[in-house]
């Protein structure tokens, strides 16, 4: 065990620094100067020089990387840009917050979706097991925006239970009045992914042959669920805990800045908005560091939890036929089989979830490439009702304003002998009469109702799918291409190229996702192109480390070593042979990611980071919808809201029916 630490403890040193550097020259080269950041619009030349240097920005690269590395080390990373208050005092003050909301939410997350995880995984494959992952994969279609501003709205505007925001100087005061509808809400959303992963991880246990065994020495399911599963299915849920920890310190960004609670997460946020590079850099290198500590103490407990199996007893010289290859009539069967596509599109087809979900994601297509192409909602942006014109189920309202001035009435006054200009109306009269005017008429209601300027919200709508549901698609394109690319370079060669791969993955892995994201924003910029970049640099490695088993795993098997026989070349190889062997996990992977980067789209154009102002995609919907609501004018959150979650929830469930229809355990090929 100690060597094992101590090793594992000398691999932490490449990764650290592999953090640093990616952090120093992130800010460094693509970041802009951090001189004229600080200095602002109006600063002179003079005064940017004074700042450079006082940055010691006019140093050598190297010089400068030691500077950043002694920040590092000695925790002083001077005073933030935007506040003038010293970094490692934010991080005293603002941590005490977080951690008031975020570890009630951790502890209830797991003692409430583990109980409903255990009887859903009892009862698999019955109707209370189906109906609790459709319930499931229809609240992780629908994001925590969403929840948020319904539950602000609905337990404090209108119950009036809590308060919709605010935070006091006393603990016991947060946690009674303040941290309780956060808490609530941050629990409503999280039980569905972890009740999904906990049913996973139990039903792996209630296949294995001890399960049967102790069923057959009459114990009851009691023992057998709580004694025997549940005891062996903590590794990997203790596990999953633990990758949630460095999330706490972060927070909740969304929850923080909806409630106005002055931790850290918040911190992070307006340090993004602001370019306050030292508070972003400093949250970034540390939250790395105990990530990493905390992925080490997790393979220590795995070391301590299940120790490696003994080697096997000698069998002796093995057989010739187990070395030389032999005709197997089963080998004959396989190779007159259907192929592995058309035997998934005969799975996929006999599974009606999956069947009817891929109708409603080929509307949507359809839908798209109608707003791409200006046969529909091309008109979006026109105000063609009412400001906030309701539904046509719900009628006009009544009384409304036509937004007219009534003219004064009385006499004409003669302002000639004080007005200067009064010579010229006459003039100005006869040229306006001679263009026509048209009047506008807008409608009192539309179908879907309208936004505060009078748009129709089912065009928004509908040019949002296009713009939300391309960036996710976009984005997953992109991370696959680069996870498949390092993926298949890493498990195929091996050696210094798969460590040199397998150092820059654990490097992106060492930096939780939402702080690279910021991070990546905050250097990047807005729009779409951009977003579609972020995502791609951030969400790459899950691919890749897939990929990468899978070529590690494919690269010694006889198909592959024949076509090395024969002259086969590397590529034809890696991208003849054994890619097309390995493209049903790719697809399924690139479906997940595309979900994930629809809803990640939709937060970063919400918070302004994502699409420009004279774009629409649901996120920046939602922030209309929000102010809207108060004033009872719901149409548009519930538009926005309705095309997301039929979007995601198809999408998720067809991706859901391929990986079944796409499973060699399944389809028997492998």
């Amino acid at each position: 065990m100690a060597a094992y630490l101590i090793r594992r403890l000398w691999q932490m040193i490449p990764t650290l620094a592999g953090v640093v550097l990616l952090v120093f020259f992130l800010f460094k080269y693509f970041g802009g100067d951090p001189a004229e950041v600080l200095g602002g619009l109006n600063a002179s030349t003079e005064q940017i020089d004074a700042i450079r240097q006082q940055l010691g920005l006019n140093e050598p690269v190297w010089v400068q990387l030691w500077i950043f590395v002694k920040q590092i080390v000695t925790f002083d990373w001077g005073k933030s840009w935007a506040t003038n208050e010293a970094v490692s005092n934010l991080f005293a003050t603002r941590l005490p917050a977080t951690l008031t909301v975020m570890l009630p939410i951790l502890i209830l997350d797991v003692l409430l979706a583990l109980p409903i995880a255990m009887w859903v995984a009892y009862r698999r494959g019955s109707l209370t097991d189906r109906m609790v992952m459709v319930v499931t994969t229809i609240a992780l279609s629908i994001s925590f925006l969403v929840y948020i501003i319904v539950g602000q709205y609905v337990f404090a505007f209108q119950l009036g239970w809590f308060p919709v925001q605010g935070w006091s100087d006393s603990t016991l005061t947060n946690l009674l009045t303040y941290a309780p509808l956060p808490v609530l809400l941050a629990v409503m959303v999280g039980i569905a992914p972890q009740t999904r992963l906990y049913r996973s991880f139990l039903l792996d246990e209630l296949g294995q042959d001890y399960v049967r065994t102790a069923r057959a020495k009459g114990m009851t399911e009691g023992v057998v669920l709580f004694r025997h599963v549940l005891r062996n299915a903590m590794i990997p849920i203790l596990t999953n805990i633990g990758l949630q920890l460095p999330g706490i310190f972060v927070g909740s960004f969304l929850i923080e800045v909806f409630f106005s609670i002055p931790g850290l997460g918040r911190e992070v946020l307006l340090a993004v908005n602001r370019s306050d590079f030292p508070v972003i850099q400093a949250v970034t290198i540390y939250l790395a560091v105990l990530t990493m500590v905390i992925n080490l103490l997790t393979d220590l407990a795995y070391k301590v939890a299940d120790p490696p199996p003994p080697p096997p007893a000698p069998v002796g010289r093995r057989p010739m036929s187990a070395v030389l290859p032999v005709n197997d009539p089963l080998d004959d069967a396989q190779q007159k089989s259907e192929g592995v596509w058309h035997a998934a599109w005969r799975r996929f087809k006999a599974d009606r979830v999956g069947l009817a979900s891929l109708v409603i994601v080929i509307a949507f297509v359809l839908l798209i490439v109608g707003a791409a192409t200006g046969l529909v909602a091309k008109n979006w942006q026109d105000e063609v009702g009412v400001p906030n014109a309701p539904p046509t189920v719900l009628g006009p309202r009544a009384a409304q304003s036509t937004g007219a001035i009534e003219s004064p009435k009385g006499p004409n006054v003669d302002l000639s002998d004080i007005d200067p200009l009064a010579p010229r109306y006459q003039e100005w009269d006869e040229r306006a009469k001679q263009f026509q005017t048209a009047e506008t008429v807008k409608a009192g209601t539309l179908p879907f109702g309208g936004d505060r300027l009078g748009r129709d919200v089912l065009a928004k709508a509908i040019k949002g799918t296009e713009i939300s549901v391309f960036v996710g698609v976009a984005a997953a394109l992109c991370a696959t291409l680069i996870g498949t690319l390092l993926g298949a370079c890493g498990g195929f060669f091996g050696g210094r190229i798969g460590d040199f791969l397998e150092w820059v993955y654990n490097v992106f892995e060492s930096i939780p996702n939402i702080l690279l994201i910021f991070a990546f924003a905050a250097v990047v910029g807005r729009g779409v192109e951009s977003v579609v970049i972020i995502l791609a640099l951030t969400g790459w490695t899950g691919m890749y480390r897939q990929v990468r088993a899978e070529f590690m795993k494919h690269a010694s098997r006889e198909y592959v070593r024949s076509a090395e026989a024969i002259g086969a070349s590397v590529s034809s190889r890696m991208f003849r042979h054994i890619l097309p062997n390995v493209s049903h996990v790719i697809l399924v992977r690139m479906s997940l990611l595309a979900v994930g980067f629809i809803k990640a789209e939709v937060i970063l154009s919400y918070l302004g980071l994502g699409v420009r102002v004279d774009q629409v995609s649901w996120g920046t919907m939602l922030a209309e919808a929000q102010s809207e609501l108060i004033l009872g004018h719901w149409w548009q959150l519930a538009t926005a809201t309705l095309f997301m979650a039929v979007f995601v929830t198809a999408f998720s469930l067809m991706a859901d029916a391929l990986r079944d229809a796409l499973d060699p355990k399944l389809r028997g090929l492998e």
